[in-house]
């Protein structure tokens, strides 16, 4: 079992890619290094990650705020346009840590940068639903063979 230490944003294994929606938190790349063995042969392997998510608590917190234009009148046929923030109320949330264990195949014939996908099991948002998780297939040097392509 190997056990990976809880991403928040820079990550000392892997790096993070931004998404480009905006209710969507951080996908999380892992590098995953394996034998030549394993690439041959194959080899299941069960990794176990602490990872933020966000649980709902007691009160009530403001949420997608925006901006909002409104008209005042300030004399006959005189006009005033104000900004105003404008905010809904949602639920509170707290962040807790959540360990997940994450069954991994490694298949054999798989090459150097090939990844595998976790939805959902990436960095967490507030507003909207967690990034993926990707593990990237990384071959350790082998003592006496080498693999070519």
């Amino acid at each position: 079992m190997i056990l990976l230490p809880t991403f928040s944003g820079i990550l000392d294994s892997g790096t993070t890619m931004k998404n480009q929606g905006s209710t969507k938190g951080s996908d999380v790349v892992v590098d995953l290094y394996v034998t030549l063995e394993e690439l041959y042969l194959g080899n299941f392997v069960t990794v176990q990650r602490n990872r933020p998510t966000y649980e709902e608590t007691s009160g009530t917190r403001q949420c997608n705020c925006r901006m909002e234009m409104k008209t005042h009148m300030t004399g006959p046929g005189s006009f005033q346009m104000t900004q105003h923030r404008v905010c809904d109320q949602c639920p509170g949330l707290r962040l807790v840590t959540v360990t997940d264990e994450l069954d991994l195949e490694i298949e054999p014939g798989m090459l150097d940068g090939m990844t595998q996908k976790f939805s959902g099991k990436g960095e967490p948002h507030m507003e909207g639903e967690a990034g993926d998780l990707y593990f990237k297939v990384k071959t350790l040097k082998h003592g006496v063979y080498e693999r070519r392509r």
